[in-house]
């Protein structure tokens, strides 16, 4: 298993809440701030509380 298998393993494993704070967290300032890199993948990050 890779270093990035787990990242995925992690990140899937969190509730959908956790993913949508974690995304807002990184918007904050990191996100909004950056550019793209090439080839990098985007993280799939759930727009909807699963609970609406």
């Amino acid at each position: 298993m890779t270093t990035v298998d787990n990242a995925d393993s992690w990140w899937h494993s969190q509730p959908a809440e956790r993913r949508i704070k974690i995304h807002s967290w990184l918007c904050r300032d990191h996100l909004t701030t950056s550019v793209p890199v090439d080839g990098q993948l985007e993280i799939p990050i759930p727009t909807e509380r699963p609970d609406q």
